[in-house]
């Protein structure tokens, strides 16, 4: 039977990521259990790191000077960095 080869990182020990072909850099992969470590778990991780995404998007370009990357790999690496702090509040509900 034939089987794949084993990846070069894997005998090296580097971290895995994928190369994008558009750029030639290895895009870094921000597991959940990475955003679990800051953020107490992996949904709350996500969420959080979505929620700092969408308002980013809502900035004037003028005003985004980070690097060319997505934005939601731009918030994980916040979130992973520790450079992102944020509180949670209750819902409003809303009047019917």
């Amino acid at each position: 039977m034939w089987r794949r080869p084993r990846p070069d990182w894997a005998s090296k020990g580097d971290p895995p990521g994928r190369f994008n072909g558009d750029t030639g850099y290895l895009m870094k992969i921000y597991t959940p259990s990475e955003t679990a470590k800051q953020a107490g778990n992996k949904y709350l991780g996500v969420l959080v790191a979505a929620k700092f995404a969408r308002h980013m998007n809502d900035l004037p370009k003028e005003r985004i000077i980070e690097k060319q990357m997505k934005l939601t790999t731009q918030a994980l690496e916040a979130l992973v960095g520790g450079s992102l702090h944020y509180r949670i509040s209750r819902r409003r509900r809303s009047e019917a």
